[in-house]
């Protein structure tokens, strides 16, 4: 068993000590579970090991089971009010150099249902375009805000995609539109220092982070939408 599984157990047992689950032993085990929001493993693990702990008290002699049967709704009710208050939502972290982030996009790319959103500095690898395309040959809508400069630049696929009949809209000022991060079903957002480019896989030191945090994709969805109206003038 692990350290962190132990410190669960240890609560838990402690809160079974008198069959009684006070005010104080909830606030204790609401806090230890705290260390590991977002943890489903260690979540999972305090439901089953609160029926475990049930169920050998049930088959002791000597123990009023309406009584442990009472403890055990009180853990569960600690723990549903703890996930009401924490959803999990999955997060991940890929670098390169190397293909970790390149693999991921793609991945994301093609569990596409409903809609693509790229808001990104520049494309200009191939494998990645293929990935594209490969997601409009499915008829699901795309629409890419990309930097109007880099679009000039050798190597650039932005041309080839929008000749495809993607919708493609370029920043029209001086500046640079330099957002590297799409949304995938207005549910999965990537974003991070990685540029859609070969040097990026290859070469670079660059992060990317997958999430599913409704938060965090409101509002870069958001933001989409707002340089998708601004870069339509």
């Amino acid at each position: 068993m692990s350290k962190k599984y132990a410190a669960i157990e240890e609560v838990l047992k402690n809160t079974l000590d008198d069959f009684v689950l006070s005010r104080d032993e909830r606030r204790d085990l609401d806090g230890i579970l705290g260390e590991f929001a977002g943890d489903v493993e260690a979540l999972r693990f305090a439901h089953h090991n609160a029926f475990v702990l049930a169920e050998k008290q049930f088959a002791a002699t000597g123990y009023d089971k309406l009584v442990v049967f009472n403890w055990l709704k009180g853990v569960m009710r600690v723990l549903e009010n703890f996930v009401e208050k924490h959803p999990h939502t999955r997060s991940e972290a890929c670098f390169s150099p190397g293909d970790a982030c390149r693999d991921k996009i793609i991945s994301c790319l093609d569990s596409a249902r409903v809609c693509v959103d790229i808001c990104v500095f520049t494309i200009s690898d191939n494998m990645l375009t293929e990935a594209i395309f490969t997601v409009q040959s499915r008829k699901i809508p795309i629409r890419i805000i990309t930097d109007d400069d880099k679009s000039h630049d050798r190597g650039s696929d932005v041309g080839t995609l929008r000749n495809q009949g993607i919708a493609v809209r370029m920043d029209n000022s001086p500046e640079h539109m330099h957002h590297k991060f799409a949304v995938i079903d207005r549910k999965i957002l990537i974003n991070g220092s990685f540029n859609w480019t070969r040097s990026a896989s290859e070469r670079n030191q660059e992060n990317l982070l997958v999430t599913e945090d409704p938060a965090l994709v409101r509002a870069f969805q958001k933001k989409f939408e707002e340089l998708w109206f601004l870069f339509s003038k």
